[in-house]
């Protein structure tokens, strides 16, 4: 799974600017297993200041992940991973969970407690550009009769995000 973009819009109750993300993402799964992980992106305040980058890498899966590439489904991706700020490693070991969602969007999250709230219990959103099967097969689905409409996941994404980083999703 790819993305080209992934942009995000992030805030704090101390009247601080919220930031834009934009950013690149590659996930890798075999057979159930998260064979790599990796992202890239640039954060910026709205007002075109505080300009920095970010880059995830040295994914580990933790045994609570959930893998559904169906088109209507989601999947739970547990674990941790390193995080650097421009180019220097800031935070190691951060527990995270990112999601996908009915194979089009990914969610983020990083726990708040192991980066210092650098990233203010936002999670980052996403595009998935491609997915393909073990065949090779593109999995993406682009003109699809489903619309935002008439199309409801009965998943509480916030909920599960804080129900992780609370201790009950590990």
């Amino acid at each position: 799974m790819t993305s080209t973009a992934t942009s995000n819009e992030t805030s704090t109750a101390q009247e601080e600017d919220p930031y834009i993300l934009s950013g690149d993402w590659n996930l890798d799964v075999r057979d159930g297993n998260v064979t790599d992980f990796a992202a890239n992106f640039t954060m910026v305040h709205i007002d075109g200041t505080s300009r920095h980058t970010h880059d995830l890498s040295n994914f580990v899966q933790s045994n609570s992940t959930t893998i559904d590439n169906s088109a209507s489904g989601t999947s739970y991706i547990f674990g941790t991973v390193d995080v650097a700020a421009d180019g220097e490693n800031k935070w190691t070991k951060v527990d995270t969970l990112i999601m996908i969602e009915k194979n089009n969007v990914v969610i983020i999250s990083l726990a708040s407690e192991d980066t210092e709230d650098h990233f203010m219990g936002a999670p980052i959103y996403g595009i998935v550009d491609s997915m393909t099967d073990k065949n090779g097969n593109e999995m993406i689905e682009t003109g699809s009769a489903q619309t935002a409409g008439n199309v409801t996941s009965g998943v509480n994404v916030t909920q599960g995000i804080k129900d992780f980083f609370n201790g009950t999703g590990k």
